[in-house]
């Protein structure tokens, strides 16, 4: 799925979860269950969230400009870290409310809870097949896609906990899944995190194996070194190449460059490359950076 097609998915979801959002609020004061009430407040941050990213499309958008020449690609980024976030303090918030709760529970309408929950199951799949086909290829809708996961684990919890309280009369199950959510919640935002701080930081591409690039590039014709080979990812998908080639005397530098292009596109799915290629004479007296070697 293109870009154009994250942010319509986006624009679904985003519609779906805020109706939803208002009808887990009402049915958790209506049924005083701790499990709907924070589901509820989750798919509120859903909302938030999904509104940042949303804007985040839209501001990719905009053209490059002599000060900014990549454009407004790390938009979406920052919005993907930004829902990470979200999502360490939604799993947070619902933790500390479970033991609370665990500790004095309370009175909860199992039946209404239960058909509450089946609902918002139904919901929450609904925005997650909408934003699946989009959230392995960008980081900003994946980061949407983990809120809505966040929210179908919760409905699912919302009807094991008011099913065990309708049989049984023991109220403890409605925190205990609670508390059970927001660990797997936090387990999504770390990876969100950990993702968007790589991307900032201009980390290698974990698709990429930085020497296994050097070698294939140094193994065409004509190239008889590598050196300052750098890879990152400007924004999901978008990932960018620079080094340096030592040209071998009596080859072509348009072969050779052109070579060097179609390893780092069809091996390493590195579509943007800038290559300096040198000739042998330029790295006299600088040895040490004509080496087949990567990074600085």
């Amino acid at each position: 799925m293109n870009r154009q097609g994250g942010t319509r998915a986006l624009k679904i979801a985003l519609v779906v979860t805020a109706v939803f959002m208002v009808v887990e609020f009402i049915g958790g004061l209506w049924t005083n269950s701790l499990a709907l009430t924070a589901d509820a407040g989750h798919m509120l941050t859903d909302v938030a969230a999904l509104s940042l990213s949303l804007f985040a499309a839209w501001f990719t958008r905009r053209p490059a400009t002599p000060e900014k020449t990549y454009g407004y690609f790390r938009v979406e980024i920052l919005a993907a870290l930004v829902n990470g976030f979200f999502l360490v303090g939604i799993a947070v918030v619902i933790f500390y409310e479970s033991y609370d709760r665990f500790l004095a529970p309370e009175f909860i309408k199992a039946r209404e809870m239960i058909l509450i929950g089946v609902l918002g199951l139904v919901a929450n799949l609904i925005s997650a097949s909408v934003l699946h086909g989009s959230h392995q290829h960008n980081l900003n809708v994946r980061g949407a896609f983990l809120h809505v996961l966040g929210d179908i684990l919760g409905s699912i919890a919302v009807i094991i906990a008011g099913t065990a309280i309708a049989w049984w009369g023991i109220f403890w199950p409605d925190p205990l899944v609670s508390a059970l959510v927001s660990g797997l919640i936090l387990l999504s935002a770390w990876k969100l995190v950990r993702d968007s701080v790589l991307i900032l930081l201009e980390g290698t591409p974990a698709h990429v194996n930085l020497d296994a690039m050097s070698e294939a590039l140094s193994d065409v014709p004509g190239v008889t070194s590598i050196h300052d080979l750098h890879v990152w990812t400007l924004t999901s998908g978008v990932h960018v190449m620079t080094c340096h080639a030592v040209l071998a005397p009596g080859y072509s530098a348009n072969r050779v460059l052109e070579q060097l292009n179609k390893i780092s596109r069809e091996q390493f799915k590195v579509d943007h490359t800038t290559v300096q290629i040198e000739q042998p004479n330029m790295c006299q007296g600088t040895s040490h950076l004509c080496r087949n070697s990567v990074g600085v």
